[in-house]
């Protein structure tokens, strides 16, 4: 069984690399790539854990990513990174926009070479209870006959 590894454990957890400096290299990368229509939202996911959405259109087909800081061992307990205090639960967040650089980075090298590399993250015509478009990786295996009957029945459109 794998354990459950905290932020406080992974990489990049003591980075001093503000979050919005983070998208921000992001979407200039998406722009180097050619990814058009980028779009990128931070916001809570119904649990309220802070969340970022990254979405862009290439080779005709619009991709998202989301990104969420891991959880922390102590997550109220204050540490300083380069003389700012913050706590590690506010810590996980600056950690999670160098996971989410560095994954996207890896991920758009790989496309390049193989577009195949980002199918997980496809959209799909498919829509979840909110009315997102449902991504290949977050389709449930019991329903993706029920989803291929959709994707089938409107053309693929």
């Amino acid at each position: 069984m794998i354990e459950k590894r905290f932020a406080e454990d992974a990489n990049y957890f003591t980075t001093t690399v503000h979050p919005a400096q983070s998208m921000g290299e992001i979407q200039a990368m998406l722009d180097d790539f050619g990814a058009d229509s980028v779009q990128t939202a931070t916001g809570k996911d119904k649990n309220d854990v802070p969340t970022w959405m990254i979405r862009f259109h290439w080779l005709d087909q619009f991709y998202r990513i989301t990104f969420r800081p891991l959880d922390c061992r102590n997550p109220e307990k204050e540490m300083t990174v380069a003389g700012k205090r913050r706590t590690c639960r506010e810590q996980a967040k600056y950690q999670m926009g160098r996971i989410a650089y560095f994954a996207v980075k890896a991920l758009l090298t790989a496309a390049e070479a193989m577009p195949g590399a980002l199918t997980g993250f496809a959209e799909l015509n498919a829509v979840n209870a909110d009315g997102i478009p449902v991504t290949v990786q977050e389709v449930n295996i019991g329903k993706l006959s029920q989803v291929s009957n959709k994707l089938l029945t409107s053309g693929g459109e």
